[in-house]
């Protein structure tokens, strides 16, 4: 686990879920119900978190998202196999691109 943890990207960490919630909510069936769910949950612990950022520890912190987040990527279900379904294949490639970013964005912030 990585130590240089910062309230920044805490803020950014928090950004990004919101965003992939909304992509989910949006875009997923009942399949995703789980992810949404884990998803809401990390929100509103990083905006209850940086209500009062004086007490934190932040790698404990980090290390239930990060705990959170592996849950999302069982073997078969959750985000693991979700992608966005658009008719038109252009559209299809640019929206899945967006999501994978924002994914791989979060990775690379979380460490995992």
């Amino acid at each position: 686990m990585d130590d240089s943890y910062s309230i920044a990207n805490l803020e950014e960490l928090g950004d990004m879920f919101k965003k992939l919630l909304i992509i989910l909510e949006k875009e997923g069936d009942y399949e995703v119900k789980y992810a949404k769910t884990v998803l809401n949950k990390i929100v509103i612990d990083i905006e209850n978190i940086l209500l009062n950022t004086n007490t934190i520890n932040l790698t404990e912190v980090f290390y239930g998202i990060i705990q959170d987040y592996k849950s999302l990527y069982p073997p078969k279900s959750g985000l693991t196999e979700f992608f966005i379904w658009r008719d038109d294949y252009n559209e299809r490639v640019k929206a899945n691109k967006n999501l994978d970013d924002l994914k791989n964005n979060i990775k690379k912030i979380i460490g995992v």
